[in-house]
Formats: structure tokens, C-alpha cells, sequence
């Protein structure tokens, strides 16, 4: 495997697990959530840019790497936005309707964040190269 998919790896796996983190957070104190989740994840992009600065020759590899990192991480901060919305959701129905209801609801906030993790990410990788790296083609 290349080395700068590596990087993306790290990374991913770092920016996911702050995420979780502020996540767990945020889901006792809710307006933690709405300020920092996006600029964790673009952190995560920058991030994936700065582990791997040597490999990033166009701006095409910044898309990529930073796309793959910010992937990974709403990986895993979906993960445990399903398990808290799923376990949420069961405490307060007692009915296998209810208990359905929450873990749909689970996974279609699951897949949200892959996706945003992973618009965020790309944004600022491509900010970042463009302006730090002076990468412009």
C-alpha cells in the first residue's frame, strides 16, 4: 500500500475516534456538537495533508487523501452515533417498533456522517493545499 493511503489511514482513524469523543460529549451537552463536529472533521483533511506532505504533489492527491481520511473517520463517529442513538432509543420504548425506529434512525445518521465527514475533509484539504502547500494544479 502506498504511503500517503497510510497517512490517510492514521489520520482517519485519529480525526474518528476525537470525533467519537466529542460526540460523546455533545450527547450530554448538545451545543458542544454544532460548533466543533465540522471543524474536527476538517481537521481530519488537514491532518491527512500534514502526515502525508511529502506524497502530495497535485491537487488530485489532496482530494484523494483527504477524501479517504475524512471517510474513514465518519467511519468510525458513525459508529458510535448509531450505538448512542440506537441505546437512546430503547430506553425510552419498550416496544420492538420503537426499538426499530431508533436503530433506522441510527443508521441513516451513521451514513450522514460518513458523507459530511467526508465533504468537510475534502474542503479543507483542498484549502490547505491550495494555500499552505501552494499546490495549484
Amino acid at each position: 500500500m502506498d504511503e500517503k493511503y497510510i497517512s490517510a489511514i492514521k489520520a482517519g482513524v485519529i480525526g474518528g475516534v476525537i470525533l467519537s469523543v466529542i460526540q460523546l460529549i455533545s450527547n450530554f451537552i448538545p451545543c458542544i456538537g454544532c460548533l466543533i463536529v465540522p471543524i474536527t472533521m476538517m481537521g481530519v483533511g488537514v491532518l491527512a495533508l500534514y502526515l502525508g506532505a511529502n506524497f502530495v504533489t497535485k491537487l488530485i492527491d489532496a482530494v484523494v487523501i483527504s477524501g479517504i481520511s475524512g471517510a474513514i473517520a465518519g467511519v468510525i463517529d458513525g459508529i458510535v452515533i448509531m450505538l448512542l442513538i440506537t441505546l437512546g432509543g430503547s430506553l425510552y420504548s419498550s416496544s420492538i417498533s420503537g426499538a426499530g425506529a431508533s436503530f433506522f434512525a441510527g443508521i441513516i445518521s451513521m451514513l450522514f456522517a460518513i458523507v459530511m465527514a467526508t465533504i468537510f475533509a475534502v474542503i479543507a484539504g483542498v484549502i490547505y493545499a491550495f494555500l499552505v502547500m501552494k499546490i495549484t494544479k
